[in-house]
């Protein structure tokens, strides 16, 4: 064989290489396009809680979340949710690469990720990540626990067929930015702060274009959009009473029983006077 053969056969090879494992930016920004809820496992805390304290563009067309506890009474989650339409993209092959940086403060502060696949109507999937696993993280519902740890700051890869594990093809990607934060009583001031960036899909028919989040309208149409743990559900966690089916209870408690009136009173007390003495300074 010519070298002219060779190389034809070389560069055919590539081109079919390429075609069944493009890269496709899956862009974060603009930030504004996310919709906010505190739908993790319960109903949005009154008054919210945690707070959410910032949420931004950041580098690497990618954002960040910041969530601070504020009521040790009710302790739920900040989630910012996106949709990404793909177009139907074969399951086998198809990876989600970026980075993610999760930075908790406090025993009970947790940043994380969720990933959930769908296609059409159908939801095909979930998945949530986080750079450590923290007690009592009200963002996630007990059939995503234990989450999947990835190295905060370093390239994740996640293969997208251990998530819809039983569909051959998908057309759209929900990613959700997680903060949850509850008091303990105790300084410093609890908080979780989040940054996803870098978002890449890579995988046998995907586009090269930029695909960038949808509108928020289309949060309410996802079959995601009752939470984590949809169609279960359960109602807001307390730190003093039953937490319901969906909740895993407070954010100082280990199971759905809670804690004590008198123990979520004396941490009450505790928190406030820390606060005004923090105030004081």
């Amino acid at each position: 064989m010519s070298s002219n053969s060779v190389l034809i056969v070389l560069a055919s090879l590539f081109a079919a290489s390429s075609a069944h494992a493009a890269t496709t930016p899956i862009g974060m920004t603009p930030s504004s396009a996310w919709s906010v809820s505190g739908s993790g496992v319960g109903p949005l805390c009154d008054p919210a809680s945690p707070a959410e304290t910032n949420w931004a563009e950041s580098a690497g067309d990618g954002v960040t979340l910041g969530v601070v506890a504020t009521n040790i009474q009710c302790c739920d989650c900040i989630r910012r949710s996106a949709v990404f339409k793909i177009g139907n993209t074969d399951v086998a092959g198809a990876h989600l690469t970026g980075k993610f940086v999760g930075q908790n403060v406090g025993t009970y502060a947790a940043a994380s990720f969720r990933v959930s696949m769908t296609s059409g109507a159908a939801g095909l999937g979930k998945k949530a990540f986080a750079t450590e696993q923290r007690a009592n993280n009200n963002c996630v519902g007990k059939t995503e626990e234990p989450l999947t740890i990835v190295s905060s700051g370093s390239t994740f890869d996640i293969d997208l067929s251990t998530i819809a594990t039983s569909a051959s093809a998908f057309d759209a990607i929900q990613i959700d930015v997680l903060g949850y934060a509850c008091p303990d009583g105790q300084p410093p001031e609890i908080s979780a702060n989040a940054i996803l960036s870098d978002v890449t899909l890579t995988g046998p028919k995907v586009g090269t274009m930029r695909i960038g989040p949808t509108t928020p309208t289309d949060i309410k149409n996802s079959p995601w959009a009752k939470g984590p743990d949809a169609p279960e559900g359960g109602t807001a966690a307390t730190s003093g009473g039953s937490a319901g089916s969906g909740s895993k209870g407070g954010c100082n408690v280990g199971d759905s029983s809670g804690a004590s009136g008198l123990a979520a009173l004396v941490m009450a007390v505790a928190f406030a006077r820390w606060r005004s003495r923090r105030k004081a300074q």
